[in-house]
């Protein structure tokens, strides 16, 4: 469709970005234009005339394209399927049905009028997003007028919108998810110019907008307090909660996605269920897809209740159920997320083509996201509904599709030509590679070649996953001697993340990065970045190496003291001091969260928890396999030393905990681990929870204290390579709870 007005004015239009020159270049534009007679090439695309409509514009629709020219403006918008910033459709028509306001929502509400900007902060499944979106339906009536922006949008609306005016904003996931993203905190004056004219909506998860803040980002330049709230488990009253349950049951009902049995169901148990769910999304899970459950007898309501607690659970039992045509769209989803859906088909047939199937001509990738929409997208890019989904999908694949994970890494190969396709690839690298990081490491060699800083960072990021059990530093070497500082401080961030669950291998790599032949302006950057990086567990181990490579280099006192002072006041390393003079946990009655304590992931979860009665404060550990290394650890490599004596002890409670065999169970432990986080057979040290028969913590149990005698630290074996204090399930699935953890030595 072409539209013209009587009115006619001239501008000129410069076309710099390179994209936009490959769409003029096109076929289809240039025939429109010449059929029109309305623009006139100046030069070979570089400079046009433009005649057009005041107040109209041009517009031509051809294979989802859509070119927009504005006359107030010297660009030429350009909005195709790579540039659609608004969200699902399903999920506007959702939030008007359902949406209850939490408590300190008037605050948000008054914020927002006050200063056109507020940032919404919160846990996974809290109901951040639903808020924003509501809270843009209320500010705009029109949902054409609401720009919903993701992480991987961010760029490409800042570049080309940055006139947009009387729009809500909303930048969903602003500083990174899962992880917390350096470069996108570093746009935060670009989020606030757009109050200018506009409403702005930030969300994050909690622990993201903590480590953006702790690091030198240009948001921690900011004080944003004043512009912050968060919701919190407490946000949501029983009234309030009884309320999301019913218009969760009505909305439902109303497009028949559930019966009046299901109705009947839940109406029977709702004191039960308010009682179990708090966050607002538990609610979706829970009427959307497990209430059929209960009524088809395949579960209890109890165990239908528990698992809408659990999304990564229900989607990962879900994936594993699928047909082979639902399965496999989700396994390209899952190492593809976030692709035009055109696009996105080419790469599932050659997915299916490499794993030796095919797809049916009738089923369309619009007819796949259909039938899996409780979970997919429905609208714009193919995308998981929510990041939990996306890791539920991976816990499926990685515990039953393995093989075609080894199978489809050298396809990947084949697709480093298209931009939007190595995104994706760096994005799925690093779960890629916990399943074979030799096979990893060559394309992302070819991943760190792009121009593109998105495609790299995540390129880096699956290198520090990689860097938990291959040696990486030669790669890491490669791009310290550079000298590009975007390198250099990418490279600090993977020692970093592998600090995280090897802080010995961590800190190696910083001795040999410091220990590079360099001059004095180099040394001082890397020093810097050191300071402005690294904290947690691994900050503690650098002090003293910085200490000592301080005196050496008089010159820089000053630079080696700014980045000693940064890490001891970062709020990071102070809950790592020891529990007291006795103890030498850290943080081991949980008042500070997960402080101090690093999980191996798969498919457990560990959570710090409230609890009823004098146990204020707790670990609460869900593990779905008997086979998952599944622990939660302090690295205490150094901190022990062979020949002394230790004891250790701690409280256990489990709920229908199932073992595998004489092993199983909920226990804490003392032990030798190699560089995979696994315990060798001569690296067992001390057990406790597991091995007492009379008090063996399986089945359900109440809280049961555990003591170990005196015991000799023996040395580290040769194929270990660290010291953990760990809690786990060893050959058991379950949930567990641990308290009141102790560490002593005796003299």
């Amino acid at each position: 469709m072409l539209k013209t007005k009587e009115k006619i004015v001239r501008s000129l239009v410069d076309f710099w970005v390179k994209n936009e020159k490959e769409i003029i270049k096109s076929h289809f534009f240039r025939e429109i234009v010449a059929k029109q007679g309305i623009l006139k090439s100046r030069s070979l695309f570089s400079k046009y005339s433009i005649e057009l409509a005041e107040e109209g514009y041009i517009q031509e629709r051809k294979e989802g394209n859509h070119i927009r020219i504005r006359p107030s403006s010297t660009a030429i918008e350009m909005f195709g399927p790579k540039f659609e910033f608004a969200p699902d459709m399903e999920d506007f028509k959702k939030v008007k049905e359902v949406y209850v306001e939490p408590k300190g929502y008037k605050k948000i509400q008054d914020i927002l009028s006050k200063e056109k900007f507020v940032i919404i902060c919160g846990a996974p499944s809290i109901g951040k997003t639903a808020t924003a979106l509501h809270l843009g339906i209320e500010l705009s009536k029109e949902i054409s007028r609401i720009k919903f922006i993701e992480p991987l949008q961010q760029e490409s609306f800042i570049s080309k919108c940055m006139d947009v005016k009387g729009r809500t904003i909303i930048f969903d996931d602003a500083f990174g998810k899962p992880k917390a993203q350096e470069e996108l905190a570093n746009r935060f004056e670009h989020f606030l110019r757009f109050t200018n004219g506009n409403y702005v909506i930030i969300t994050s998860r909690e622990d993201v907008l903590k480590e953006v803040r702790e690091r030198h980002t240009v948001l921690a330049e900011h004080k944003i307090d004043d512009f912050l709230v968060y919701l919190k488990e407490d946000s949501y009253d029983d009234i309030q909660l009884g309320e999301i349950l019913q218009r969760h049951l009505n909305y439902y009902k109303k497009i028949i996605k559930i019966t009046d049995a299901e109705v009947i169901l839940a109406q029977r148990y709702h004191k039960e269920i308010i009682r179990q769910l708090r966050f607002p999304h538990s609610y979706e899970i829970l009427v959307e897809s497990q209430l059929k459950k209960v009524v088809g007898r395949k579960f209890s309501i109890y165990d239908a209740i528990k698992d809408a607690s659990q999304p990564k659970r229900v989607v990962k039992h879900w994936f594993l159920d699928l047909d082979d045509v639902k399965k496999y769209f989700i396994f390209t989803l899952a190492l593809f997320p976030w692709i035009e859906e055109r696009k996105f088909g080419i790469i599932y047939d050659e997915v299916l083509r490499t794993l030796g199937k095919e797809r049916a001509p009738q089923i369309s990738i619009s007819k796949l996201r259909e039938t899996t929409s409780s979970y997919v997208r429905t609208e714009g890019f193919v995308d998981f509904r929510h990041q939990e989904y996306f890791e539920g999908a991976w816990d499926g694949i990685l515990e039953k599709h393995g093989k075609d994970v080894l199978d489809i890494i050298p396809f990947l190969g084949r697709f480093m030509q298209d931009p939007d396709i190595r995104l994706q690839s760096a994005v799925c690298l690093g779960q890629l590679g916990k399943v074979n990081p030799e096979l990893v490491l060559p394309i992302l060699k070819e991943l760190f070649k792009s121009e593109n800083l998105y495609v790299k960072h995540f390129a880096f990021y699956a290198l520090g996953e990689i860097g938990k059990g291959l040696d990486v530093f030669p790669i890491l070497h490669d791009f310290i001697m550079t000298g590009d500082e975007l390198n250099q401080r990418e490279v600090m961030y993977v020692v970093s993340q592998i600090g995280i669950a090897r802080s010995d291998v961590a800190l190696s790599i910083l001795e040999k990065i410091t220990k590079q032949r360099m001059d004095d302006n180099s040394l001082s950057k890397i020093i810097r970045m050191i300071g402005e990086t690294i904290r947690g567990p691994l900050g503690g181990k650098v002090l003293p190496m910085l200490e000592e490579i301080k005196h050496k280099y008089p010159l820089l006192k000053e630079v080696f003291d700014n980045s000693i002072r940064e890490i001891r006041k970062s709020e990071v390393t102070k809950p790592l001091k020891p529990t007291s003079k006795e103890n030498l946990l850290l943080n081991s009655s949980f008042e500070y969260g997960l402080s101090g304590w690093y999980s191996t992931g798969g498919s457990v979860t560990y959570m710090a928890v409230k609890i009823a009665g004098n146990r204020q404060h707790c670990i609460k550990g869900i593990e779905e396999r008997e086979d998952n290394l599944g622990r939660l650890y302090q690295d205490l490599t150094g901190v022990l030393i062979p020949g002394r004596k230790y004891k250790i002890s701690g409280w256990i409670k489990t709920e229908e905990v199932e073992a595998k065999g004489e092993r199983g169970g909920a226990a804490l432990a003392l032990n030798y681990v190699d560089q995979f986080g696994w315990t060798p057979r001569n690296g067992f040290v001390m057990e406790l929870g597991w091995m007492e028969k009379e008090k063996k913590m399986v089945g359900t149990r109440d809280w049961t204290y555990f003591e170990s005698g005196a015991f000799t630290l023996p040395p580290m074996p040769s194929d270990c390579s660290a010291l953990w204090f760990l809690l786990d399930f060893n050959d058991g699935k379950g949930t567990a709870y641990w308290d009141d953890l102790s560490l002593t030595e005796v003299k």
